[in-house]
């Protein structure tokens, strides 16, 4: 028996039981270049040019105010709504105002400057820290482009992992903080997405207790030397412009233990041999981080704006209360998820 391509039959023989002549009420015009005898008819479909109203809904917290304020629900929802679109304008104008940060200097991650077409330097404009995009995971180019913790405005952050404030982060799937370079360097921790490098997954994750030999301070989020049986651990970014780093083999080694040894200093021929067993094999191809510290962390024209513009913004509501409930709901119950993204989509939309 042969088989027919689906598409070589017709709707009537797939769906027996269906009326293929009812009307959808789809408004069908003749296509352009038709002469109207048996030619094709295009869909018609109309564009809507102006913007949705915007959607608010209503929480406990809404309707706690509501009943001590004596207002109606509706009353509520359009002054809220009115005094949302006011702020957007608000933002939208402050927005146009900065002046963007240049890309330069080395990237925080594997250290180096380089730049090209096909892996541009792309720089924080929440937090001023360079990144390459593969390096960081940055899907497409923009200069108006925020890490992931500036994304959220979460400015004063600090990686749960080590003691270093400065340098780039990411976010782990337990919705903690790690910089991207001590997830990526310690080889039980990976990424759920190679490509866009997040989120984080700790599912795995071994953590080191003990005293870091390079800050001396205890810590129970260790990494040991990579090198076979030495019980050397350290932080990652104590690490960084100090210790020998592979990044895409997630390796590291104490002084000590150094691959690439100074000129000066020539090992026994006994000492060569022993060491050689010790050295992890790679998978992938050796990519050693240059010799760099952590980028500093500055405050920036788009970062000022996000923590002052809330405070800054007057409206025309008479409200009062309304308003200060307004402001005091972005600040403290649902900033992180309204007002910063809020500020982060206006500031991409002003640089499109």
């Amino acid at each position: 028996m042969s088989k027919i391509h689906r598409g070589d039959l017709s709707y009537s023989k797939v769906y027996k039981n269906m009326d293929l002549n009812k009307d959808l009420g789809v408004n069908w015009e003749e296509a352009e270049g038709d002469n109207g005898s048996g030619g094709k008819r295009v869909k018609k479909v109309e564009i809507c040019t102006e913007p949705e109203p915007l959607k608010y809904m209503v929480d406990e917290f809404d309707l706690k105010f509501i009943k001590e304020s004596e207002m109606t629900e509706n009353e509520f929802v359009e002054e809220i709504k009115g005094i949302e679109q006011e702020y957007a304008t608000y933002l939208k104008k402050k927005m146009d105002k900065i002046t963007l940060l240049e890309a330069n200097g080395y990237c925080d991650i594997c250290g180096y400057s380089d730049d090209s077409n096909e892996n541009k330097m792309v720089v924080c404009q929440g937090c001023g820290i360079p990144v390459h995009q593969s390096c960081y995971g940055v899907g497409e180019f923009t200069k108006a482009w925020l890490c992931k913790k500036c994304e959220e405005g979460e400015f004063d952050s600090v990686c749960g992992f080590c003691t270093e404030k400065d340098g780039i982060l990411k976010k782990t799937d337990q919705n903690e903080w790690i910089h991207a370079i001590c997830a990526i360097c310690n080889p039980t921790i990976c990424f759920l997405n190679d490509t866009l490098k997040e989120p984080v997954d700790m599912t795995n994750y071994e953590p080191v207790n003990g005293k870091c030999v390079l800050c001396k301070k205890k810590s129970n989020d260790l990494m040991e030397c990579s090198f076979l049986g030495c019980e050397n651990a350290f932080h990652v970014t104590c690490a960084c412009g100090l210790l020998y780093i592979d990044i895409d083999n997630s390796t590291i080694y104490c002084k000590k233990h150094f691959p690439i040894k100074d000129p000066t200093e020539i090992n026994s021929r006994k000492e060569t041999n022993e060491m050689k067993d010790g050295y992890r094999k790679m998978k992938d191809e050796i990519y050693e981080r240059d010799d760099m510290r952590l980028n500093a962390i500055i405050e920036t024209e788009y970062s000022q704006l996000v923590k002052t513009s809330l405070n800054e913004f007057k409206t025309e509501c008479s409200n009062t209360k309304l308003v200060e409930y307004y402001k005091s709901k972005q600040m403290n119950i649902g900033r992180s998820a309204i007002d910063y993204y809020q500020c982060a989509n206006a500031f991409r939309e002003a640089f499109k």
